[in-house]
């Protein structure tokens, strides 16, 4: 019936009229037009170029408006310019804005290329293509990956949800808004040098533009970019506003970091970021010296804050040529000459041993020579850092001499030296010292004061006689024996009479060691210059000193030693107490007490220098000599006194009772000693006796209170303590509440042993306390006060059955304390942080439950305060290391403590490797995660620290033990091909060596360093590597005993 239905042509729509095309009009091609272009590829490659007809008028510019498709151009989207622009020569480029954007077909296939190569439109931009290759894994999906988040490079879109719309739920779909239709004429109406300076600019890239409505029209700036760029809008106002604030010009050097790191998904910055970063900084620290004023100390902080961002930035010339100028403006300032010898020291290019030591000599006259007063902490400070890179130059006789010299002549010397004029004294020191009889630290030394009877010939200290050459063995490895055992036989300075062939460097006259003995001040502490000598030693500092700065020698990293503990890093898992003791093996920095002295003090002392050889026993003997003398003075015998016992129990385990008998009889009133006497009978396993110490001891002062006599505080304190490492907690609750005249030797009746003390004396136990912290604060004198204020939190924490909230309080009246004072952030608040730590370790220890969330809340402030506490990390460590899942100990290591890397001390970074390594694969941490930490760390100040590669090489060197023994060697494959386990142990080799030379290129003055090329890692050099180290030591002017001729 259809068919019979007539058609009008009548009623069909009449052809609308044609308008010209306008200038740029975009044209779609038909799908099938576009096949057929596709499929007859070599066709297209021969036919011209033609142009498309076109409206030439040179003044009608069409509107988007007034454009529609045409049939005679429908086949050609692109036109000739035949007449070209003149702005291509003004502005270097085409104005994009002629240019129509036409969706391309293939959605990135390229014309050309197979199939499977597209554009990456993510990474492209206007001004390059990013081509991805084809891929055999399949590609994830962006909302489902779990990497999704980490790939995205792209900015943030915020949509903003409409609060009126409303989603049907039962739908099938979501509805997507349509956005409102855009006025593309008035694109036209920007003048054209307007366009061109903004597309310069930057603002041009069409591809980076939002192309949803929602992303164009409902975005909102990021809160967190939009408070970082007005905070650094703000620093730059404050600078501009009052250019001599210096934390002014700090805030914003720091905050450039900030601003590098703006909408980056990553933190960290890579090594060309790094220096971008410098360099910014550069410039704002020469316009800040520029502007700041002639505050000296303000400039002195400038200066070296532009020399620390200009090392990672200029090249050692520069450098050089900047120090001379800063240290011609600043001649004697500590500050500025630390720094230089940094540079001179590590600077691998330009490091001499001769020139260096002569800058050392240079420095030290310079602070001679100034008209203000320079602390005697300073000149030990660069007196420790000379011998100990003399020390590790291989000239360990000049060293040890020059330690000897300093001690005697300052320490030991006579009356009649003390009373006469310095130069006397020098004459009469000369004439000790030529005469060769033992020193301090030598055998049957009695020192300059005592010395012994010039009868007899003193006998030489070095053991003979001495390897020869063997020839039948390879040249190297005849190198390394002797050399070895030279370096281990030769400590001790030699004598005329030594015969150990043609070494001039092996006698040290009075001439080597005369200028150093004028220049300590006069009156230099005792103390400060024993602590010295430990540091030197490379043994721990002296308990009780807390505002010395002597605290920066401990704080180098150029003089650490110790590495990491591979064995105690294996990964597994373990209680508290288990990962408390692995995690207080590493290498430490905190606050020393008597109590750290005894149990982890010298853990790391015995330590090889040399990682497969025994430490040399002369080493230990010669500190253990020189501090036996050293404790026959009577100024200095309490403090080096307890000392020495805590060093003889660690080294010499079977003697140390005897030297405490000793020095207990030389000064029967000490009450110091006997506490270290206590502390060492505790140690060895002896509590009865321990206890019989402390209660002799406590009987001599009944009637005293425990701030009336010096040391019976902190004996009471060890009393109690006893009692606690005994598990015995109604006996240490006794012993809280008894004053001293409590302490008698009589036990107290059994049946006082099995009940608790009444209110009565537990009140006057808590009132007697807080009298003695009182009393220590109102004097200044915080350890006392920090050890009752522990004294009063374990009374309340026994009182009430363990209630560790009520003892926490406790603690928090002297933090609060500290904080109304201003020294919430004092090595005193550090050191009571340490005794909460002690507080909180004895809870999780003892308590039937323990609450995890209590130990992290509350050691989290004070990690915050003191972010390099190795005691504090590791409670909070142990703490975390059963929650695997949620690691917290490598989130606040990672963004709190390692968030600013050059404030990071050397232990913490070690802290960080060894709890990285302790976590184990199965916890996401692996080998390219620890390397990655070392990476880091050799980035910063702590890169220039032997302990720091000591550490590096051992684990490399694990790496490859381990990956050599997951499969024996079976000989090679019938195709000669490399099996993977091959490939795997050759890349481990190769880094075992990669990491070697760099390490080298760190440490151009450590001949220690130098030598493991010849001992541990002798299977992994060949002869021509040996050699090369051989030649690098050689022209650094380092020590060599043994010549290769080679």
């Amino acid at each position: 019936m259809a068919s019979n239905v007539p058609k009008f042509t009548s009623f069909r729509p009449k052809p609308k009229e044609q308008l010209p095309k306008a200038h740029g009009t975009e044209d779609r091609i038909p799908r099938s037009s576009q096949r057929h272009e596709r499929n007859d590829k070599h066709d297209r490659r021969e036919k011209p170029l033609l142009a498309s007809s076109r409206n030439k008028s040179p003044g009608h510019v069409p509107t988007e408006s007034s454009r529609a498709p045409s049939k005679q151009q429908s086949t050609t989207p692109y036109f000739v310019d035949a007449r070209g622009d003149r702005a291509n020569l003004t502005y270097g480029s085409l104005n994009r804005y002629d240019t129509p954007p036409y969706r391309r077909y293939g959605y990135g296939s390229i014309l050309g290329l197979p199939p499977d190569h597209r554009i990456d439109r993510d990474r492209s931009s206007t001004n390059r293509i990013v081509v991805t290759g084809p891929t055999s894994m399949p590609r994830d999906r962006v909302l489902t990956s779990p990497y999704a988040a980490r790939k995205v490079n792209g900015p943030v879109r915020l949509v903003r949800v409409d609060p009126t719309s409303r989603v049907d739920e039962d739908a099938e779909f979501i509805e997507i808004p349509r956005g409102k239709k855009r006025k593309r004429g008035s694109d036209h109406d920007m003048q054209a040098s307007d366009r061109r300076s903004w597309e310069l600019q930057g603002g041009g890239n069409s591809s980076d533009s939002a192309s949803d409505s929602d992303a164009s029209q409902e975005v909102q700036p990021d809160p967190i970019m939009s408070a970082i760029t007005q905070r650094n809008s703000m620093l730059i106002q404050r600078t501009r506003n009052q250019p001599n604030d210096l934390q002014a010009w700090l805030d914003l050097v720091d905050h450039q970091e900030t601003m590098m790191k703006l909408g980056r998904e990553s933190s960290d910055l890579s090594t060309t970021d790094r220096r971008s970063l410098a360099e910014v900084r550069i410039s704002t620290y020469e316009e800040a010296i520029q502007r700041i004023g002639n505050v000296t100390e303000d400039l002195v902080v400038l200066h070296l804050g532009l020399m620390s961002e200009a090392s990672k930035a200029w090249d050692a010339s520069r450098l050089e040529k900047k120090w001379a100028e800063i240290l011609n403006r600043f001649p004697a300032n500590p500050d500025i000459w630390i720094r230089y010898l940094d540079f001179q020291q590590t600077h691998f290019g330009g490091f001499k041993h001769d020139n260096c030591r002569d800058t050392f000599h240079q420095c030290l006259k310079a602070l001679r020579h100034s008209s203000a007063d320079v602390a005697p902490e300073v000149y030990l400070h660069v007196l420790v850092r000379l011998t100990d890179m003399i020390r590790s130059s291989g000239y360990q006789e000049l060293a040890r001499a020059i330690w000897q010299a300093l001690l005697e002549f300052h320490l030991l010397s006579p009356d009649v030296a003390k009373s006469g004029d310095r130069s006397s004294a020098v004459s009469s020191f000369e004439e000790f010292w030529e005469s060769e009889i033992p020193r301090i630290g030598e055998e049957n030394a009695t020192g300059w004061r005592n010395p012994s009877s010039g009868d007899v010939w003193p006998s030489s200290p070095v053991p003979l006689p001495l390897k020869p050459e063997d020839r039948s063995i390879p040249v190297f490895e005849d190198f390394r024996l002797r050399e070895v055992e030279r370096i281990e036989k030769l400590n001790y300075p030699g004598r005329m009479a030594d015969d150990i062939g043609d070494d001039p460097f092996h006698v040290i006259l009075f001439s080597d060691i005369a200028e150093y003995l004028h220049i300590l001040p006069p009156k230099t502490s005792e103390f400060l210059i024993i602590d010295a000598f430990l540091c030197f030693s490379h043994m721990p500092p002296l308990h009780g000193l807390l505002d010395g700065g002597q605290r920066r020698w401990w704080l180098d990293p150029i003089m650490k030693r110790e590495s990491v503990c591979l064995q105690s890093a294996a990964p597994q898992n373990s209680s508290f107490v288990d990962g408390f003791r692995v995690f207080s093996d590493c290498p430490g920095s905190y606050k020393m007490t008597l109590d750290l002295l005894f149990d982890r003090g010298f853990s790391k002392t015995g330590q090889a220098e040399y990682p497969d050889e025994s430490k040399p026993a002369a080493h230990i003997t010669f500190v253990r000599r020189a501090l036996t003398l050293l404790a026959k003075e009577q100024a200095c015998i309490e403090t080096i006194g307890e000392y020495l016992l805590a060093f003889e129990r660690a080294h010499f385990p079977n003697e140390v009772s005897k030297t405490a008998k000793q020095l207990i009889k030389s000064m029967p009133t000490s009450l110091r000693l006997y506490n270290a006497y206590a502390l060492v009978e505790a140690r060895q396993g002896d509590s009865r006796r321990a206890e019989q110490v402390c209660r002799a001891a406590l009987s001599m002062h009944k009637d005293a209170t425990l701030l009336d006599v010096r040391g019976l505080l902190p004996l009471f304190h060890t009393w109690v303590w006893e009692a606690l490492r005994c598990n015995n907690q109604l006996e240490a609750l006794w012993r809280l509440v008894s004053p001293p005249d409590r302490g008698q030797t009589t036990a107290r009746p059994d049946a006082a042993a099995l009940r608790r003390p009444d209110q009565p004396c537990l009140l006057r136990g808590h009132r007697l306390l807080n009298e003695a912290n009182d009393r220590a604060l109102l004097g200044r004198d915080f350890p006392s006060a920090i050890l009752a204020t522990s004294l009063l939190a374990f009374l309340v924490y026994l009182s009430k059955d363990g209630d560790i909230g009520a003892s926490l309080a406790v603690h928090e009246n002297l933090s609060e304390w500290f904080l109304d004072h201003d020294l919430s952030k004092h090595d005193a608040a550090e050191l009571h942080a340490q005794f909460i730590a002690s507080l909180l370790v004895y809870h999780a220890t003892h308590a039937p439950i323990i609450r995890p969330a209590l130990l992290r809340e509350t050691l989290r402030p004070f990690l915050g305060d003191f972010p390099n506490n190795t005691v504090l990390l590791s409670v909070y460590a142990a703490n975390e290391a059963r929650f695997a899942i949620d690691d917290r100990v490598r989130a606040i290591m990672h963004h709190s403590i390692l968030g600013d890397p050059d404030s990071t001390l050397l232990t913490t970074w070690l802290f960080a490797i060894f709890h990285e390594m302790r976590r184990g694969e199965t916890a996401g941490s692996t080998s390219h995660s620890v390397r990655a930490l070392f990476r880091k760390a050799e980035a910063t100040e702590a890169g220039h620290s032997p302990a720091l590669w000591y550490s590096y090489i051992l684990f490399e060197v694990r790496e490859y033990n381990a990956e050599s023994r997951k499969r024996p060697f079976q000989g090679p494959r019938r195709d000669r091909k490399r099996s993977k386990h091959e490939t795997l142990l050759e890349e481990s080799h190769r880094r075992v060596r990669e990491t070697f030379f760099l390490g080298l290129t760190h440490l151009p003055w450590c001949k220690e360093y130098m030598m493991l090329a010849f001992t541990l890692l002798k299977d992994f050099l060949d002869d021509e590597e040996k050699k090369k180290v051989y030649n690098v030591m050689i022209e650094k002017e380092l020590r060599i005993y043994v010549e290769v001729g080679v």
